[in-house]
């Protein structure tokens, strides 16, 4: 684990790229707020609204501003959790999961397991105790999850009283639209429509802007919902 510069947080793990973040800033302010407040925020969104993004900004905030000695990110794989797990000691530099709790108590970490729900479509039985373990017991760390989809045993853990919130995000505003889709030169009108078609969702909105740009010149003839190849097919 690094040395941490005084006043700014170890930053450890890879979040992805906020060069093209747009936007949330009442998002951010509400999250700063609930992971001070929280042992567990569940950050929860369909698939491009920009949750890992949202995330990672925020990461990048607190890096700064030094309330958190480390700033941990970590990226769910479809194996099995402990597997994950055990990724996760290597970048505490931990050798007994038995130890994790031990150093969450010891030093006041934001961690970030991204799309979790991977774990639990699995049906992971060992996740499941994972994240029970990590909201039951008391530490100095705050854990953040994403994912698509609402946590049943998160939602359980919440109405016991638990220190856990979730927080569905939606999509981007029409003025926050617009300044995406305007940084790719294209004009307010194209922005109107994209944000009425896609609902602000900002994977969308960035596809369907830089093909427009790139491959119909800036400008789209005719109706927009006629132009299917705008996005991929995960929408």
């Amino acid at each position: 684990v690094a040395e941490s510069q005084q006043g700014r947080s170890n930053y450890i793990g890879k979040p992805p790229e906020t060069e093209n973040f747009v936007g949330r800033q009442s998002e951010l302010h509400s999250l700063s707020n609930l992971i001070a407040e929280n042992q567990c925020v569940l950050v929860v969104g369909p698939a491009g609204i920009g949750k890992s993004s949202l995330v990672a900004k925020l990461f990048h905030q607190q890096k700064s501003c030094g309330n958190f000695e480390y700033v941990i990110w970590k990226y769910c794989s479809k194996n099995h959790p402990s597997e994950d797990i055990q990724d996760f000691q290597e970048l505490l530099n931990i050798k007994n999961p038995n130890e994790i709790i031990s150093f969450l108590r010891s030093h006041r970490c934001l961690i970030c397991f991204d799309e979790i729900d991977i774990w639990l479509k699995e049906n992971f039985s060992e996740a499941e105790d994972l994240i029970r373990n990590f909201i039951n017991t008391d530490h100095n760390s705050v854990f953040l999850f994403t994912s698509r989809e609402p946590l049943p045993l998160i939602e359980r853990l919440i109405f016991k009283g638990r220190s856990a919130k979730s927080v569905l995000i939606e999509g981007l505003t029409a003025a926050e639209t617009q300044i995406l889709v305007k940084s790719y030169g294209l004009s307010a009108s194209i922005s109107a429509d994209l944000h009425k078609k896609y609902d602000g969702n900002p994977m969308c909105l960035h596809q369907a802007s830089l093909n427009i740009s790139g491959i119909y010149g800036g400008k789209i003839d005719g109706n927009l919902d006629s132009k299917s190849s705008l996005v991929g097919s995960f929408y």
